[in-house]
């Protein structure tokens, strides 16, 4: 009989940060493997203040043998899912491990949208 593999990987939460167009995007997943994870999105500019007049994030979940999905964070019609500059929402999204691409889309007043990518590699569920 194998050993069972060790639990802590699939328990760690995956943070990826990006920065674009000097908007600082930290995407936080947990638990970060297969079924339902909670996704939350800190937006912060250079000097570390947080941004809190996004009108829409869209994360759009990419995985080559199975396509797209989506997922909408709208901050004014559902004020819980912002708090200071972090964005939150859960979806069972992430459906197998492997390579996913998650683009998040952020759209703010008066400004163009902004693509960020992550690459996460999700595991399998514990």
């Amino acid at each position: 009989a194998r050993a069972p593999a060790p639990a802590a990987p699939a328990g760690q939460p995956i943070m990826e940060m990006q920065t674009v167009d000097e908007l600082h995007v930290m995407l936080t997943i947990m638990p970060g493997s297969v079924g339902e994870n909670d996704f939350v999105v800190d937006l912060s500019t250079p000097t570390g203040e947080p941004v809190i007049d996004v009108s829409l994030i869209r994360l759009r979940f990419d995985h080559q043998d199975l396509g797209q999905s989506e997922l909408r964070i709208e901050p004014a019609a559902n004020p819980e899912q912002q708090e200071g500059g972090l964005y939150h929402i859960t979806g069972a999204n992430l459906s197998v491990p492997g390579e996913w691409r998650i683009r998040v889309t952020i759209a703010r007043p008066d400004q163009y949208y902004k693509d960020v990518d992550f690459n996460p590699t999700i595991a399998a569920p514990p």
